[in-house]
């Protein structure tokens, strides 16, 4: 019992490891409100969520971790496919590409 007991944690960390978004037909599409998960049925990663929370579902989907720059109080998170998430005061308030924009973004 005690060796199962064991396993738990490993079990646990790698059940968080979930296949790239794209290979389960998810997708990111910016929304004037947040993001939306393309393929999920309507889910929204909104303007306001919890940054950390924020951050990891959009990796998840993205299938690749973004270059995090910029001080705690304003933090950009970039995918190599040209999208921006804003994290200020440690929630999601903003994402930008090369053509749009929306919500509240850090200064650059």
């Amino acid at each position: 019992m005690r060796g199962r007991a064991a396993l738990l944690p490993l079990a646990l960390a790698l059940g968080a490891c979930v296949s790239p978004g794209a290979d389960r037909g998810l997708s990111l599409r910016p929304d004037p409100q947040g993001l939306g998960v393309a393929g999920s049925g309507g889910l929204v990663i909104s303007f306001g969520r919890d940054g950390p929370g924020a951050l990891a579902a959009a990796t998840r989907v993205q299938g690749k971790s973004p270059t995090i720059t910029g001080p705690d109080t304003c933090r950009v998170a970039r995918w190599r496919d040209g999208l921006a998430l804003h994290f200020a005061a440690g929630t999601f308030s903003g994402w930008s590409t090369a053509n749009s924009q929306a919500g509240e973004l850090c200064p650059l």
